[in-house]
């Protein structure tokens, strides 16, 4: 290799250390190859007829030769596959009269990653051992873990595992619907508010309605299809759209077919209306109304088709549905519930997460309802469920996670005695099963705990709802401390529902069984293919997803002693998150998206009892995939 091919290769080497660079060591492999032949005892013409006479492997086997390392044909191609990087080409200029310009490859190795194997080899194998496949496999994923370890050192220092799980009542701020820049603004928080009063007074529904009115208009004009009155300039921006005309400004003498989105409503004589911020119109619906997929209470935002009629005042409905949604233009929202702190802390996170994905880490969390520790057998399967875990760790990475979703005991809540002790008694139990036999499981996983109808909370019939009562939780979270000792932040008693942001996945989980609430509450219900005629799976499954997603909401019901109303729009989601699991008994289980683009939000819902049916859904974050699985006893 002559003077200037080693001068360029040098100059683009940062680690000059002969050893520790093959890229180097290369420099000079015309003289390595002629040393060995001259020593003999080398396999280096095998090499040469094995890889026809590639220069990769040749540099490659004369620099482990060198530094003492055996390995055979098949390792030193092994060695390659994962050390070669490329192979550069320089172009070198002639002198005068020496014709044209000469091309130069050069091979590029993982310089560092040779040198682990070389270091790993005299540090753990005897002196003349040939490396096996299998050595180097392990070997080489030792150092791949050390690398990412390195990689990620000062991520996780100071974010962590990149997970930060919301209180509903503490971690989220209020907000308002900003015309102008037509967005949604965070309130400054304010003191808490000591007078119960103040959650349900009615200046707190009339601000609801509001502000979920103008949500559902911002989120129907992100829809490529359709354009609103007032935002039309021209005839030709109306071409092929859907012209959609809000309550307030609709014209009573236009008789023709029209599209108007309003809140469904009653007004004082009982009649169906539709209402705006200003304005509403008496509802009347054909016996032959399409009424699209979903469920249609009073204060739903819907949208209508059909004609007004001037002398009655009153809007015929041809066709009813949801708002519709964009999840191109509903992406680029900005998102009030998983806010970062500040844009450096969201451009790091999304280093970090780049980081574990190009790394093929498994960053899943595991999910399951009704988890009865007042039942012996439900032990049995957390016993199992965890073993496989544990019992395939290193090989396998952990779960980031638990979800474990009410109800946490079999019986129905009651504030006697024998309640009391059943319920203190079944999280004690857990603790012992986690503190005995899965310290790996308390060390490194979160364990989320969210409670359900029958678990003992404030306000345990209002919905957002808070978390398990701590006099409950107090001996488990005792035993916790004193293995610790310390308070374990991973192990979180949360609020129903919970949030939960991991890198840039945004999840939600709720356990409650809202399509029962949804059919009771409801004013208008679906009727086209006979969805409440032919009440299969599928059907409940789309009545129930059509609602949450057309709502934006995760309890889309009317406001009643239900909805703890101050924290109501707490439960929107707009956008939508990620990955929404509900745990509804009242409709089957299934795992859908929200729309046909698989990147869109994931819905799974169980109606399965984790103790009766050992079932157990797995949301993996960086995949953006969800399976339900069940435990194998």
């Amino acid at each position: 290799m002559d003077a200037w091919v080693k001068a360029k290769l040098i100059e683009n080497i940062t680690k000059n250390h002969d050893i520790k660079n093959i890229n180097l060591y290369i420099t000079n492999i015309d003289q390595h190859i002629a040393k060995i032949k001259n020593e003999g005892g080398s396999i280096i013409d095998e090499v040469f007829l094995a890889f026809n006479g590639s220069i990769s492997h040749i540099s490659l086997y004369a620099y482990l030769y060198d530094h003492n390392v055996n390995v055979d044909l098949n390792c030193l191609n092994f060695i390659n596959e994962h050390s070669y990087i490329e192979e550069e080409k320089l172009i070198q200029e002639q002198e005068k009269g020496g014709g044209g310009d000469k091309v130069v490859d050069i091979t590029k190795f993982d310089s560092d990653l040779i040198f682990y194997i070389v270091k790993e080899y005299k540090e753990n194998f005897e002196e003349n051992y040939n490396l096996t496949i299998e050595d180097l496999e392990n070997i080489i994923l030792k150092y791949k873990e050390q690398e990412y370890q390195e990689s990620i050192k000062l991520y996780k220092e100071k974010y962590k595992d990149g997970v930060k799980v919301y209180n509903t009542f503490l971690d989220i701020s209020h907000f308002y619907y900003d015309e102008k820049k037509m967005k949604l603004i965070k309130k400054q928080k304010n003191e808490s508010v000591e007078n119960y009063n103040e959650y349900i007074n009615s200046k707190v529904d009339v601000e609801f309605y509001d502000l979920k009115y103008n949500v559902q208009c911002k989120k129907t004009k992100g829809h490529p299809s359709v354009l609103f009155w007032s935002d039309a300039i021209n005839e030709i921006q109306i071409k092929d759209k859907t012209i959609i005309t809000s309550v307030d400004a609709i014209k009573l003498t236009n008789t023709g077919h029209q599209h108007v989105i309003g809140i469904l409503g009653l007004n004082r004589d009982g009649d169906l209306v539709i209402q705006g911020i200003r304005n509403e119109i008496i509802l009347f619906i054909y016996e032959n109304c399409v009424i699209n997929y979903g469920i249609y209470c009073i204060g739903h935002v819907i949208l209508v088709q059909g004609r007004m009629k001037l002398a009655n005042k009153t809007f015929y409905a041809s066709e009813i549905m949801h708002p519709p949604r964009s999840y191109e233009d509903e992406k680029n929202e900005d998102d009030v519930f998983y806010e970062f702190e500040n844009d450096k802390e969201k451009k790091e996170i999304s280093e970090y997460e780049i980081i574990v994905k190009n790394n093929d880490k498994n960053q899943i969390w595991i999910m399951m309802h009704d988890i009865y520790l007042d039942n012996s057998y439900t032990f049995e399967i957390l016993d199992k469920m965890f073993s496989v875990y544990v019992n395939t760790y290193p090989d396998n990475d952990l779960p980031i996670g638990f979800v474990f979703m009410g109800d946490f005991i079999s019986l129905k809540f009651d504030y006697n005695k024998n309640f009391n002790n059943l319920y203190i008694k079944g999280f004690e139990k857990l603790s012992y099963l986690l503190i005995s036999k899965f310290k790996l499981i308390l060390q490194n996983c979160y364990l989320i705990f969210i409670p359900g109808k029958n678990d003992p909370c404030a306000c345990k019939n209002s919905i957002p709802k808070m978390p398990i009562l701590p006099y409950y939780i107090k001996k488990f979270q005792q035993n916790i401390e004193s293995f610790f000792s310390c308070k374990n932040e991973k192990i979180i008693f949360a609020t129903n529902p919970c949030r939960i942001r991991h890198f840039s996945k945004k999840m939600i989980f709720f356990r409650h069984d809202i399509l029962n609430d949804l059919i009771w509450s409801s004013s208008i219900n679906a009727n086209s293919g006979g969805a409440y005629e032919n009440s299969d799976k599928q059907n409940l499954q789309n009545i129930l997803t059509s609602t949450i997603i057309g709502q934006s909401h995760i309890y889309p019901i009317p406001h009643d002693n239900r909805i703890l109303k101050r924290y109501s729009s707490f439960l929107f989601l707009y956008p939508l998150p990620n990955f929404i699991c509900i745990c509804d008994n009242t409709c089957s289980s299934f795992i859908s998206y929200a729309s046909d683009n698989t990147n869109d939000a994931i819905i799974s819902n169980s109606d399965i009892s984790f103790t009766k049916k050992k079932t157990f859904t797995v949301y993996n974050v960086l995949k953006h995939e969800a399976k339900r699985y069940v435990v194998s006893m």
